[in-house]
């Protein structure tokens, strides 16, 4: 018997995320498909339009129609979803779109969340972009993470409602335990969700601290005793050791990470 593989695609969109994976379907010129996301916030070499013209071509059956069997939006950030305010996704035959349930339109928490952090992204770029008109290298990435962070509306209307094959669409969650995917897409495939949480006490903790916030950070208002502390020790490596890259990686792999990087600050060299 012939050994069945899996085949993964990485789409090289420069700062942002496009996977493609294909597992044997049941008839051989017929994967089972599966995306997750499409976006970039940064483009290396070839742009966003390319890239979806690409994977759309690869997508394409012996008969000439482009298939994809499951679309994952992780969530609506720019740097995995801009792809998809292409017009080109209309024509994409997609059985299922797989969102966080924080897409939900029906879900009232759901809609709190995505309007609250709509309006913090709005004040943050409005703050960032005078900030990086003063050309500020420092403003400048605060800027682009500001921008990347948008409601991004034109790339999740496409998915919510501008495909014309109707995708199913499904708004996953999970609370500790990861829990199996009911779908009719994949067949003889298990998929497990293991976020995001609806408990309210992880909803609550996900926003900063009193007094702790990129805003109060930028004003100089807080004191260095109070600075803002967005990892845990556990997370977070010694200074010294940093700059000198004393890391348990290669020096060749330091390479790489410093030329895949196009935002790389020299200053921590």
């Amino acid at each position: 018997m012939a050994k069945k593989s899996v085949l993964v695609r990485m789409y090289n969109v420069g700062f942002g995320d496009c996977f493609l994976m294909e597992f044997p379907g049941e008839e051989p010129d017929r994967p089972t498909r599966v995306l997750i996301d499409c976006g970039s916030i940064a483009a290396n070499g070839t742009p966003m339009a390319g890239v979806v013209e690409k994977l759309i071509a690869d997508c394409r059956d012996p008969g000439g129609v482009s298939r994809i069997d499951v679309v994952v939006c992780t969530h609506r950030h720019a740097d995995h979803v801009s792809g998809f305010a292409n017009t080109l996704w209309k024509d994409v035959q997609i059985k299922e779109v797989w969102f966080p349930w924080t897409e939900d339109p029906e879900d009232v928490a759901a809609r709190d969340i995505r309007e609250t952090q709509s309006k913090l992204a709005f004040a943050l770029e409005a703050l960032w972009s005078g900030q990086a008109a003063s050309g500020s290298a420092t403003a400048d990435q605060w800027h682009a993470l500001a921008l990347n962070a948008l409601s991004n509306d034109k790339a999740m209307t496409m998915l919510h409602e501008g495909i014309k094959s109707k995708p199913k669409r499904l708004f996953l969650t999970s609370d500790g335990t990861p829990i199996p995917v009911k779908s009719k897409a994949l067949v003889g495939i298990n998929a497990y969700v293991l976020g995001p949480s609806k408990s309210p006490d992880i909803i609550r903790d996900m926003n900063p601290p009193a007094g702790q916030t990129y805003l109060r950070q930028l004003s100089g208002v807080v004191s260095q005793t109070s600075a803002l502390e967005p990892f845990e020790d556990d997370w977070q490596i010694e200074p010294s050791k940093y700059r000198g890259w004393d890391l348990p990686v290669s020096e060749s792999e330091q390479k790489a990470i410093r030329a895949a990087s196009s935002s790389w600050d020299p200053a921590i060299t």
